[in-house]
């Protein structure tokens, strides 16, 4: 009896849909480098803060363990205070 072999292309077809439920690299043997570290994600992190709606902050806030309750602007400014980011400019 042979052991049967799950193919190689397997884990990468899957972590679209990983992601989506909200299974990290990590949990397929990736350990991606700490945000901080991470030059795309310092680049692009004022623009997602600015353009997710309020329900992607409510769990991106409790993602990181942190009160999801308030106003969007709210929600923007606790995840810029977070990651040391200067306060939003007021809109003209």
């Amino acid at each position: 009896m042979t052991a049967r072999r799950r193919p190689a292309w397997l884990p990468a077809a899957l972590l679209p849909a990983a992601l989506l439920l909200g299974i990290g690299p990590a949990a397929f043997g990736q350990n991606p480098p700490p945000a901080s570290e991470d030059p795309l994600f310092a680049q692009t992190l004022p623009a997602d803060i600015d353009t997710a709606g309020a329900a992607e902050l409510r769990a991106w806030l409790r993602r990181l363990g942190l009160p999801d309750g308030g106003e969007r602007a709210a929600l923007q400014q606790r995840l810029r205070e977070r990651y040391g980011l200067p306060r939003a400019a007021p809109a003209p």
